[in-house]
């Protein structure tokens, strides 16, 4: 008997919105300076009343973002420098100390990707519904 091993990556139940291949990530957490940029792919994921920005990187598919869409979540792009800038806040533990809440800032380049389906992502991210507080 032969069993095949099938690769779980918690997307299988989440259809796509959008999806980009061959972007380039860069982070900046808290006072840090920006990281070296990596490629990968980058999607908007929904399963149900809950929606995520995920980056996986390449060749591996790493994950090195994975942001649910709501309301404190700031989106922005930039059409002029070709940037899109993901900002939040996120728990941070140091050395086994407190949790402390530290802005981080994903900012997102063409990379290999067009400008012009990169500008598409950007533009239907930044529309998302998620993003928008719920009317009174």
């Amino acid at each position: 008997m032969v069993s095949l091993r099938l690769d779980v990556t918690g997307e299988e139940d989440e259809s796509v919105s959008a999806e980009l291949r061959g972007v380039k990530l860069f982070v900046k957490r808290g006072r840090k300076e920006f990281t070296d940029g990596n490629y990968g792919h980058i999607k908007i994921l929904t399963q149900n009343e809950r929606t995520r920005l995920l980056f996986r990187r390449d060749p591996l598919g790493k994950v090195s973002m994975n942001v649910a869409l709501r309301p404190a979540v700031r989106c922005h792009y930039d059409a002029g420098e070709n940037i899109l800038r993901v900002v939040l806040m996120e728990q941070i533990v140091v050395e086994g100390k407190e949790a402390k809440d530290e802005v981080v800032i994903y900012a997102l380049k063409p990379g290999r990707a067009s400008k012009a389906d990169f500008k598409v992502f950007a533009q239907t991210l930044c529309a998302n519904d998620r993003l928008k507080a719920a009317s009174s």
